[in-house]
């Protein structure tokens, strides 16, 4: 394995692949993540990073400069985002910048990696999630796929006092599409637990789970301080085999589910895979003002 130079930005990618495209590569020599795994692979610049570690389901690089680690990010989403569709690939990237108060050494090596890792794994579905000690230096256009995360989403300090958490924007100014209409007999993938989070807190629903209320007031069962946000803002219910999220706001609600971002306005919507949601503004707007959702199917469940 190549030994970390100092001074690096240390990039995790974290690789999944849906059940029916493992069942698709279950005849081939490689996996579907280890096919997706040297696709990525491919894509990194020979002249700035340095491959670090690899195993079925992770890549570990090193890169000479953040920019150019952000930028590469930005294309594996990209490239992930165009293979979800087809194999159901997901990819989940944690990024760690050097600070210039770090001394070098093994063991602050080690601690970015693993600290990349713990990134990667709490990113959502198609998130990249960075530790930045500032993204003053780099350029507007870069710095405008930027999003400051807010601390207080998770208990631990991630970035150890010497940075902030961003969300890595992926997309090419991608237009929101609309829900399509709900009904009894539309085909869905029948789940048995969704998981929400948001800030420090956490629930998990089951299919008997009374109707979960969200909104900016103080008598809902999810409370989210945001000015866009109505009282009475929203509510999932478990029906048709899986739960429902439903709008009855005054500024609608966007969803972002695995690679695709919808907007409902008094409609409803399945909750299905991993995603978020934003009540009354997309969340580039309104950071650390989300809640995060995770479906898992009855096998998983169980």
């Amino acid at each position: 394995m190549p030994n970390q130079s100092q001074g690096q930005t240390i990039v995790s990618i974290r690789i999944s692949c849906s059940r029916d495209a493992r069942a698709t590569y279950s005849e081939h020599e490689e996996s579907c993540a280890e096919r997706i795994r040297n696709a990525l692979i491919d894509l990194l610049p020979d002249e700035s990073a340095q491959l670090v570690n690899e195993s079925a389901g992770d890549i570990v690089v090193g890169f000479d400069a953040p920019e150019s680690a952000l930028m590469i990010s930005r294309r594996m989403q990209q490239f992930a985002a165009a293979k979800a569709h087809e194999h159901g690939v997901i990819i989940k990237i944690g990024l760690v910048a050097p600070d210039e108060r770090q001394t070098a050494g093994n063991g602050d090596a080690s601690l970015a990696i693993a600290k990349s890792r713990e990134l990667a794994r709490l990113a959502s579905s198609s998130q990249t999630l960075a530790c930045l000690s500032s993204a003053a230096d780099f350029d507007l256009a870069l710095r405008d796929k930027l999003s400051e995360v807010d601390p207080d989403e998770w208990r631990e300090e991630l970035c150890d006092g010497r940075g902030k958490v961003y969300a890595v924007s992926w997309q090419e100014d991608v237009a929101t599409r609309l829900a399509p209409a709900i009904g009894a007999a539309q085909a869905v993938t029948r789940v048995g637990k969704l998981r929400l989070r948001w800030r420090n807190e956490q629930m998990v629903l089951q299919p008997d789970t009374s109707r979960i209320t969200i909104g900016r007031g103080g008598d809902v069962d999810i409370a989210i301080e945001s000015d866009f946000a109505s009282r009475d803002h929203a509510h999932v219910d478990y029906l048709h085999s899986c739960f429902v999220l439903a709008d009855h706001s005054t500024n609608g609600t966007y969803v972002q589910i695995d690679d695709s971002e919808v907007f409902i306005h008094d409609d409803e919507l399945i909750l299905r895979g991993e995603g978020w949601i934003s009540l009354g503004r997309r969340p580039r707007s309104t950071a650390g003002k989300v809640v995060y959702f995770w479906a898992e199917g009855e096998a998983d469940a169980q």
